[in-house]
């Protein structure tokens, strides 16, 4: 919600209640709408086309609603916060509010392959890539004989980079790369630019492949771009950043990954990782390597410990040494994973990792050195696996609000077809008191097309039933379940409840609200 005007302060009174707003046709949208008035204000929308959507007031508290419609602001609404300022609004025309979150779509011409965000900038920087005829060429770069001129091509794609500013969502910069040449990881990363004086910087990493015949080695390159302050075009002020090429060097194998590690640059070129390191003059060195399997399929980092996960064979913990540089191995899985995405998890002095593979399951591990099963920290504990049924191919760490006031970091998970997933640690108490509504519901409750939602998690694996039975693990809890706890009749909730505790009720419903609150800073 876009807000266009302020106020002077009103007078406050003593005690504010939470008030209904019913309104119809809400900023002219063809929306029916009620406003929530309170300290965690909520807007409930329907439309034609979707069922009921809750989105609620970010930031600040309404005391007050109502509809405000004059010449300067057509179709808006107006709200006294807690600090007793009337705020005039409107809804936004390019933002879609009838998904379950607010979203704005901005079209590039183009499929988006990676993004990351620069944040001394304040854009966002996007690799795209689109269809072109197959340019046949042999190791050395020559067209290769025999190819017959006029011949419908094989189809091939070419990546382009492209900066996006958040003030306009339009494309401030763009350049295309080498036919044939494909990205495959970008992010930004914050690389230490002098030795002697500390100081650090933050680049746009990204890694490509060429696509070439099977009969041809891989081959790759990495490239390293700064985004520098230009002139604006006139009109245009937010034209006021441009990418200029810091460095690249050609690898042997494709670059399936890049991530940054203490000030420096780590690199997954082929079946190795490099850790390069950038001088004062621009280059760029390499200081420390590691082999592995297959190829890298993602890198995630917590200050130097790495978690690395083959395509093919296991996960790895890895930790990176500056004196002298090293790379060394610190724990495994020796079960074999074809991973596509992974991320650590950190949470109460514990840190664990999880990993997302392409039979569409989450893989919960913990590196815990006191544990005699994981033979002094050699062996990554398999904790829980559960079945999600979505492709996960990204994943980034973020804190959370946590009431304990500790530091906790979990993953977002990003799929294929749009679903965005969090996987959250909960304290004991809370767990045993989820854990025992969730049965209530899946044991009682009807389900949809009479499908049993615990055996839908468990697909294609038989960890998740030998881990329920064992005192080293425990199933993942199913949100989408305990969910609907809030929706069932006040006589349902109540018997649930009972198996929970004196006080079960209470308790469930202040945990699912824990839950919902602890991402809301989005």
């Amino acid at each position: 919600m876009k807000v266009e005007a302020l106020s002077a302060p009103l007078v406050a009174e003593d005690v504010v209640d939470v008030t209904l707003e019913v309104v119809g046709n809400f900023g002219n949208r063809g929306l029916s709408a009620i406003v929530v008035t309170g300290d965690s204000p909520q807007v409930i929308l329907k439309g034609s086309h979707n069922p009921v959507r809750i989105h609620p007031f970010i930031g600040t508290p309404c005391w007050g609603f109502t509809l405000f419609n004059t010449e300067s602001v057509e179709n808006g609404f107006a709200y006294v916060d807690d600090q007793s300022i009337l705020r005039i609004a409107t809804l936004s025309d390019t933002i879609d509010y009838e998904n379950a979150w607010p979203v704005q779509r901005v079209l590039l011409g183009q499929s988006v392959t990676n993004l990351c965000y620069h944040s001394t900038a304040q854009v966002y920087v996007v690799s795209t890539c689109k269809p072109i005829p197959y340019n046949a060429l042999d190791a050395d770069d020559v067209p290769l004989q025999g190819l017959v001129e006029g011949f419908p091509a094989a189809k091939s794609f070419q990546s382009s980079v492209k900066m996006v500013s958040p003030l306009t969502w339009t494309v401030i910069d763009e350049f295309d790369l080498a036919e044939n040449e494909v990205i495959l990881a970008m992010k930004a990363v914050k690389l230490e630019v002098s030795e002697r004086q500390k100081l650090s910087k933050e680049y746009i990493a990204f890694g490509t492949s060429f696509l070439r015949g099977e009969d041809l080695a891989a081959k790759g390159v990495f490239y390293v771009y700064d985004c520098i302050d230009v002139v604006p075009e006139p009109g245009r002020p937010e034209t006021n950043h441009k990418l200029k090429e810091v460095g690249n060097e050609a690898t042997k194998g494709a670059v399936t990954a890049v991530c940054e590690v203490n000030g420096h640059l780590l690199v997954s070129q082929g079946q190795k990782v490099v850790v390069r390191n950038i001088q004062e003059d621009k280059s760029i060195i390499p200081v420390a390597f590691m082999d592995l399997g297959i190829y890298v399929s993602s890198v995630a980092k917590v200050k130097n410990l790495l978690l690395l996960t083959d395509a093919m064979r296991n996960t790895i913990i890895a930790g990176f040494g500056q004196e002298p540089y090293r790379m060394s191995t610190i724990s495994k899985d020796f079960r074999q994973l074809e991973a596509t995405s992974s991320e650590f998890i950190y949470s109460n002095g514990s840190l664990y990792a999880i990993v997302a593979d392409r039979d569409r399951r989450l893989h919960l591990l913990q590196y815990d050195p006191d544990d005699p099963s994981s033979l002094s920290g050699q062996k990554l504990i398999r904790r829980s696996e559960f079945f999600t049924g979505k492709h996960f191919s990204s994943m980034v760490s973020a804190p959370i609000n946590d009431v304990r006031k500790d530091v906790t970091l979990v993953p977002l998970c990003a799929a294929d077809d749009g679903t965005i997933a969090t996987v959250l640690p909960l304290s004991e108490a809370s767990y045993r008191a989820l854990y025992v509504i969730q049965q209530q519901i899946i044991d009682k409750d009807d389900h949809t097309a009479c499908l049993n939602p615990r055996m839908h998690r468990a697909h294609g694996s038989e960890l998740v039933t030998n881990l329920q039975m064992t005192s080293s693990g425990r199933s993942l809890l199913d949100y989408d379940v305990i969910s609907r706890y809030i929706k069932l009749p006040l006589d349902r909730r109540q018997q649930y409840a009972r198996k929970v505790g004196r006080n079960g009720t209470l308790e469930v419903v202040t945990n699912v609200t824990v839950i919902e609150n602890c991402l809301n800073y989005i």
